[in-house]
């Protein structure tokens, strides 16, 4: 495909669907977004198609981390991509994928991808595989990471494996169905903007 790159740098997302959201996930993320006033900042939404089973032990893992850095080199050749401002997000096992995902392609390609990382009620999975337990340990201690759940959920664990418990908040209004949504649209400095699109994108 010829390049189409601008002198305007432009933000990367990649957001990781949930089990059975095959096909599903590009209008969900377009909508959440949407709420989140992403519309004025330049910024590309890639969301891979999959059933969620982004987890470490799961035979497609391989094909998947590969993907996603294609998915990264290919954005890269044809847009004008801030390297600093690429953002991995996911919704429940896509949640777990994005601590499996970005921690490792770091491993494998000796590189660090994403600039943050936003988990989104993902219950236990969060926390990466025990055998690799203390260079994930350090690994996610270093990133700029938050995370959301709803009540009962026990997505707190990995940020209290990592010593970031104040990265991770419980929404108590939220559902598993409506976290996403719940996430996207807080407004807490009642300035009109997502708070996690300021986060992502504009810190």
């Amino acid at each position: 495909m010829k390049s189409t790159k601008l002198l305007l740098l432009i933000t990367l997302l990649i957001t990781l669907c949930g089990c059975e959201l095959f096909g599903k996930s590009i209008p969900k993320v377009v909508a959440n977004w949407n709420k989140g006033e992403l519309q004025p900042i330049p910024a590309i939404i890639v969301a891979p198609q999959s059933d969620g089973r982004w987890a470490t032990e799961d035979p497609s893992y391989t094909r998947n981390v590969n993907s996603i850095k294609a998915i990264i080199e290919s954005a890269k050749e044809i847009y004008n991509i801030d390297t600093s401002k690429i953002v991995i997000t996911g919704y429940s096992l896509g949640g777990r994928g994005v601590t499996s995902v970005a921690y490792e392609m770091q491993k494998r390609f000796s590189k660090d991808y994403f600039s943050k990382l936003l988990v989104m009620s993902s219950g236990s999975g969060a926390i990466y595989p025990s055998k690799d337990s203390k260079e994930g340990k350090a690994y996610f201690k270093s990133k700029d990471i938050k995370g959301f759940a709803e009540p009962g959920t026990n997505t707190k664990d990995f940020f209290d494996w990592i010593g970031k418990p104040e990265k991770y908040r419980e929404l108590k209004n939220a559902t598993h169905g409506t976290i996403a949504e719940k996430v996207f649209t807080l407004d807490e400095n009642k300035n009109k903007i997502s708070d996690m699109v300021e986060w992502m994108f504009l810190d």
